[in-house]
């Protein structure tokens, strides 16, 4: 069903002005209690795991609230999915959810991080929280947002970061409905409406230099960012099937300047300028209405125990980088429980030097030899070429045939002994598992250049570079960057 809409919904926080409210809030929270999370042994509120069809979610939230945040981030994926050409199975997403965003602003340091999604050697990480008052708006859009960007590394195979950015704000904005079991999507996003009005709206053109020049000044990064959400709005309601062209062309891993050129070469880039002012000037737009269906809401939950709380909460600092609180929370893991799997995990990850960190792991693959992390953090600290590291690579992949991370590590690993053709499928089925990992694409990268295919080695570097975080340092995009000029120099 499709809906005239205004553009004007209703008001959002600005970016600074949500910054103002987080510090606020981070005041009166810290004038009445701690609001460090806790694991129930050292007088926090327990914690549960709960398992859906895609998701695994562990909180401290009430059992009942946990139960309808399992279910509303089923409903969120099939709304997101909805807005996609296809999807590629993968592992369920792990989940963390805080009581309230100042519980994760404790843990990572960091008081404006409200939300993230992540990658770490175990695999993506969902960074959340459940919000009280005025910021519950802002927290769900966080939250479509950072799944908007997940579920589109699966359904595309390619993209260019303009389109890519665009759509995951485009999706922000879904409105569901959980007992007509229906989601709007298509409504307005004011605070990014009031920035293109306010600075205006890049062209196309321009915004394709966002692959190859990311801008450290936030205040343009706002306006790439604001004219992206405006061009995947504006062709979702007036090029509906040329936008659909261009993306079943990405998720065929078409090359997107071509497959642009394909679903909209008859767009000049004026006329689009003009359709652009006219669309902005009505103030008006289409939201369209979706069934979602019936979803497999069907729920499996168990405590978490306190070792594996303060386990959760060391691997969530050190995604974060709050090493010193990840260390903190690890001795926490250790201290209530020395041979819970997921505690010892922990205390090999924050060992601050590599014969430690070998040490811990050797400790972990002789108490818990089935234990899959084991096997693969010994090989992720063993030196590349110890044929100790292909064993426990090996293991690893043995015990988790689904961790996308260890299935490229064995990849690159056999390719470096002469095994690269073999290495071909063990990194395609890496890239199926994990496609929002850019590691993962690098090494498919790695395994194809050594397997002398130089077209598909560059194409798998363009994919590394295209799924890096936005956060990663410019120096390690300028060494992807390099690479990629060595691939693309080889295969001509």
């Amino acid at each position: 069903m499709i809906e005239l809409d205004r553009f004007a919904l209703f008001p959002t926080l600005s970016r600074s002005g949500r910054g103002r409210c987080v510090l606020l809030l981070l005041g009166m929270l810290s004038s009445c209690a701690h609001v460090a999370p806790e694991c129930a042994t050292h007088g926090g509120t327990p914690w549960l795991e709960l398992s859906s069809e895609h998701f695994v979610v562990r909180t401290n939230l009430a059992p009942e609230e946990a139960r309808g945040a399992t279910v509303q981030l089923e409903r969120a994926r099939a709304s997101v999915l909805a807005a996609l050409p296809s999807a590629l199975t993968a592992p369920p997403l792990e989940v963390v959810v805080f009581t309230s965003p100042a519980q994760l602003h404790d843990l990572s340091g960091d008081p404006l991080l409200d939300g993230a999604l992540t990658h770490d050697w175990k695999g993506p990480l969902l960074l959340t929280a459940h919000a009280a008052s005025f910021l519950d708006v802002t927290q769900l859009r966080l939250m479509l947002h950072q799944l908007a960007h997940h579920f589109s590394a699966g359904a595309l195979k390619r993209w260019p970061r303009w389109f890519e950015e665009g759509l995951a704000i485009y999706l922000e904005t879904l409105v569901i409905d959980p007992e007509a079991k229906t989601a709007v999507r298509g409504r307005a996003n004011q605070e990014r409406l009031d920035e293109v009005m306010r600075w205006g709206i890049l062209p196309v053109q321009s915004l394709w230099a966002w692959d190859v020049e990311p801008e450290q000044l936030t205040g343009l990064e706002q306006h790439r960012a604001a004219s992206a959400w405006f061009w995947v709005h504006f062709l979702f309601n007036e090029h509906r099937p040329a936008l659909e062209r261009f993306m079943r062309s990405l998720a065929e891993g078409d090359e997107p300047k071509a497959a642009w050129a394909t679903a909209f070469g008859d767009l000049a880039p004026q006329a689009m300028a003009e359709a652009a002012a006219a669309y902005i000037a009505r103030q008006q737009t289409r939201s369209q209405q979706m069934d979602l269906g019936q979803l497999n809401t069907t729920l499996t939950e168990k405590p978490l125990p306190d070792a594996q709380v303060h386990a959760l909460l060391a691997r969530v600092a050190a995604v974060t980088f709050a090493w010193p609180r990840a260390r903190t929370e690890a001795r926490a893991a250790m201290a209530l429980d020395p041979k819970d799997a997921r505690a010892m995990e922990q205390g090999v990850v924050v060992q601050e030097t590599v014969e430690a960190r070998i040490a811990a792991a050797r400790v972990l693959t002789t108490e818990l030899p089935a234990e899959a992390s084991g096997w693969l953090l010994l090989a992720l600290a063993l030196p590349p070429g110890d044929p100790e590291r292909g064993v426990a690579l090996e293991r690893a992949v043995e015990l988790e045939p689904l961790s996308g991370h260890a299935l490229s590590e064995l990849a690159t690993f056999r390719c470096a002994e002469g095994r690269c053709s073999e290495s071909l499928e063990l990194v395609e089925k890496a890239v199926r598992l994990a496609p929002g990992d850019s590691r993962v694409h690098a090494a498919a990268a790695v395994v194809s250049m050594k397997a002398g295919q130089c077209g598909r080695a560059a194409v798998s570097q363009q994919r590394a570079l295209e799924v890096l975080p936005h956060r990663a340092s410019a120096a390690l995009r300028a060494q992807l960057r390099t690479r990629l000029g060595e691939y693309l120099k080889c295969g001509r």
